[in-house]
C-alpha cells in the first residue's frame, strides 16, 4: 500500500505519514549548499512516535559553519540510529553531535553486480570503446579523452544529456540513455571516464574492464569520491591532474577485482547488519 503523497513541505507538516520506521538516505540529502530546503530530510515532520533511521545519508562537505552544526545537532537529537556514506562525513559528525555515528556502503552496493546486470540494457556496439560520462562536461576533459580515443584506436562515446556538438563526429554523443542504457553502458566498456560518484560507483559494480574518476578544481564535493575510491584501495583510480593523460597507464592499471569483491562482501555485511540492528531493535 502506498503511503500518502504531498506536493509541498508544508502538506507534509500540516498532515504528516505515520509509519513505525523512518529512514532518511542517501545522496547529498544533508548538503546545506542545496537550493531547496534540507530540515524535512532530517525527518523533524515526524510526530515522535515512529523510529527514526538515516541509512548512508551523505552530506558532501567536509565542513560546516556553527549555525549549520548546531541545526544539524538539534534535527539529528531524536534519531534512533546514525550512518552517513562517507568517513569524512562521519568524522564531521562525530565532532558535535554526540551520538554513535557508523559508516556504511551506499546502498547501490547492496544489490550484487548479477542483480544489476539483469536490469542492464546493453548497448549494441561490437568494438573496444571509452565511455566519457559526465555531470559537467569540461573541454579539457573532453579534449583528453579524445586523444586517448586517437591512441588507442577505441572508439569514443560521450554519454550526457546536454553534450549535442560534434564536430567531425570524432566522438559518438549519447544524450537519451535512461538508468537501464546507464548501466550497460558501463559494463561494455573498456574503459570509463567520469566525474560522477555513481559513474565511479557502477563502474565498481558492474566490474567496468578499466575505469578512472577526476575532480576539477574547485568541485567541494570530491570528498564523497575519494572515500569511496579508499574503501576499495584504488586510490590510484583517482585522476588529479586533468589533461596530462598517458594512454599506456589507462591500459595497463587495471582493478583488482578480485581484492575489490572481497571489501565489497564485508562492507556489505556490516551495512547489512547496520540496517537490520536499526530496524528490528
Amino acid at each position: 500500500k502506498l503511503g500518502p503523497t504531498y506536493n509541498s513541505v508544508d502538506e507534509l507538516y500540516d498532515c504528516p505519514p505515520h509509519y513505525d520506521v523512518f529512514i532518511a538516505g542517501s545522496d547529498q540529502l544533508w548538503n546545506p549548499a542545496q537550493t531547496y530546503a534540507i530540515e524535512p530530510y532530517f525527518l523533524t515532520f515526524d510526530t515522535g512516535k515512529g523510529k527514526k533511521i538515516s541509512y548512508a545519508t551523505s552530506i558532501g562537505l567536509t565542513e560546516l559553519t556553527g549555525k549549520e552544526k548546531q541545526d544539524f545537532k538539534r534535527w539529528l537529537s531524536s534519531f534512533d540510529a546514525l550512518s552517513v556514506r562517507e568517513k569524512q562525513a562521519k568524522e564531521l559528525l562525530d565532532t558535535f553531535v554526540g551520538k554513535d555515528v557508523t559508516q556504511v556502503l551506499d546502498p547501490t552496493f547492496l544489490l550484487c553486480g548479477e542483480e544489476w546486470k539483469e536490469l542492464a540494457v546493453m548497448p549494441e556496439i561490437n568494438e573496444d570503446y571509452i565511455l566519457y560520462f559526465a555531470l559537467m562536461v569540461n573541454p579539457c576533459v573532453l579534449e583528453s579523452c579524445l586523444n586517448l580515443s586517437k591512441a588507442s584506436g577505441k572508439k569514443l562515446i560521450v554519454l550526457n544529456q546536454c553534450l549535442t556538438e560534434n564536430a567531425d563526429n570524432e566522438y559518438l554523443s549519447v544524450t537519451d540513455a535512461g538508468p537501464r542504457e546507464f548501466l550497460g553502458y558501463i559494463y561494455k566498456a573498456n574503459l570509463v571516464i567520469t566525474d560522477s560518484f555513481h559513474g565511479t560507483v557502477f563502474s565498481i559494480i558492474m566490474q567496468a574492464h578499466n575505469f578512472f574518476t577526476y575532480i576539477l578544481p574547485g568541485n567541494q564535493r570530491g570528498s564523497r569520491i575519494e572515500d569511496l575510491l579508499e574503501t576499495f584501495d584504488l586510490g590510484n583510480h583517482l585522476l588529479r591532474e586533468v589533461g596530462q593523460w598517458k594512454c599506456e597507464s589507462f591500459l595497463e592499471n587495471l582493478p583488482d577485482y578480485g581484492c575489490i569483491n572481497n571489501i565489497i562482501e564485508s562492507e556489505r555485511q556490516h551495512s547489512h547488519d547496520f540496517l537490520m540492528k536499526a530496524i528490528t531493535v
